[in-house]
């Protein structure tokens, strides 16, 4: 039981850690490529 919470607790923490550095990356890139069609 317990070796189960340990695993539901790493899955739950790295799917919040992926969230965070999707939400992070993918508006700038978003944003670079944009500017990138509007400077052309």
């Amino acid at each position: 039981m317990l070796k189960t919470d340990i695993v539901t607790f790493a899955v739950m923490t790295f799917a919040v850690i992926f969230i965070v550095a999707a939400l992070s990356f993918f508006p700038v890139h978003a944003l670079s490529t944009i500017a990138e069609h509007l400077s052309l």
